[in-house]
């Protein structure tokens, strides 16, 4: 119940979808010449990211059960974080 009403609220798209762009700017942000600092920090913001899509995944697939996979964007987040975590 609580679970459900969570993750299919407005709001909490809108936190993915924000999540999802700033992700995207730290991909950009990389460079073939940056400093093994920004490498390592880089590094980390990108597992946090992935933790929290994971997270996402995990709580959708919780609370939607079977019927999560009837959503074709969810097809594509449960693969997109997949092969993020491989």
């Amino acid at each position: 119940g609580m679970v459900f009403d969570f993750v299919t609220q407005q709001a909490f798209d809108i936190s993915i979808m924000i999540l999802i762009c700033l992700n995207m700017v730290t991909m950009m942000v990389e460079t073939d010449d940056q400093s093994k600092d920004t490498e390592d920090i880089l590094y980390w913001v990108n597992f946090v990211f992935i933790v929290v899509f994971t997270g996402e995944f995990v709580l959708k697939l919780f609370a939607l059960r079977h019927y999560y996979f009837t959503n074709g964007w969810n097809i594509f987040d449960c693969v997109v974080v997949i092969l993020s975590i491989v």
